[in-house]
C-alpha cells in the first residue's frame, strides 16, 4: 500500500482499524 497522505491511508484500512488509528490520530492532533 502507497498512500501519500494520511486520509489516502486510514481510507484504505478495513473499517475496525479506521476507527482505531483514526481515533489516534484525533488524540494526537489535539494534543500538538
Amino acid at each position: 500500500m502507497t498512500a501519500s497522505t494520511v486520509a489516502q491511508y486510514l481510507a484504505a484500512l478495513p473499517a475496525d482499524r479506521r476507527a482505531a488509528l483514526s481515533a489516534v490520530r484525533k488524540a494526537i492532533n489535539e494534543n500538538l
